[in-house]
């Protein structure tokens, strides 16, 4: 009978730890709920009123498209012969044979020519050039003739001159025997001047040529039927 009070005590102590250990598996329960509803919480979309980051805009500037002045195309001078200004053409591209008849051109004015096997002249042009005053062109068929500036083109016939003072020849491009007179002539270059003496006006054949840097002095001679071009100078005929 002595022993009782010991078991009765170690019955108490017994439901006691029972007590603590439930307790302490109720809490790990809230913790571990409290835990995962902190995470859904971050998870969770910000809601429509809330202050929302502003990404900074990118604004790509196009210039405006450059406005050309558009441009009177150019007479012919009263110094060209048989020249009709009701049959000139100006600035494009035109098929030849198609858009304008086969032949030999004179372009008056100032621009740019080109003439091409292909419309796009992709590893198909025959020449290009940039031109003060005249430049002849022989266009055939299926080929495809532009001009871009103030440029009018006009055709040739038998009778067409440019009529020039052989003492101050301006640069241009010239047929010999029409035009100027074959035979030796002097030029007087500035720098950046060029010359070339050409045996045809369609693939524009060089027979020679030359270019400077400084103001010089050079001597050429003509023969008929050549064309001979000048920039940046004067020429004169040697008498």
């Amino acid at each position: 009978m002595k022993n009782m009070p010991e078991q009765k005590e170690k019955g108490v102590w017994d439901k006691y730890k029972v007590a603590l250990i439930a307790a302490v598996i109720v809490l790990d329960i809230l913790l571990a709920a409290i835990f995962l509803t902190g995470n859904d919480k971050d998870n969770e979309p910000a809601e429509k009123n809330q202050p929302q980051e502003v990404q900074p805009t990118v604004t790509i500037e196009i210039p405006a498209q450059l406005v050309q002045t558009p441009q009177t195309p150019a007479a012919p001078p009263s110094n060209i012969s048989n020249i009709n200004p009701n049959d000139g053409y100006p600035s494009g591209q035109y098929k030849i044979g198609s858009d304008i008849p086969a032949g030999e051109y004179l372009a008056i004015g100032q621009g740019y020519i080109e003439l091409n096997r292909e419309p796009t002249g992709l590893g198909a042009l025959i020449f290009n050039d940039n031109f003060v005053n005249y430049h002849y062109v022989e266009g055939r068929d299926g080929e495809y003739l532009r001009t871009q500036g103030n440029i009018k083109l006009y055709p040739v016939t038998a009778d067409t001159k440019i009529e020039v003072d052989i003492n101050n020849i301006e640069q241009g491009y010239y047929k010999v025997g029409r035009d100027i007179p074959e035979g030796e002539y002097k030029m007087a270059l500035e720098s950046g001047g060029y010359f070339a003496i050409y045996g045809n006006a369609h693939d524009k054949n060089i027979l020679t040529n030359g270019f400077t840097n400084e103001a010089v002095t050079r001597y050429v001679k003509l023969a008929d039927g050549q064309y001979f071009q000048l920039k940046k100078g004067t020429a004169a005929q040697v008498k």
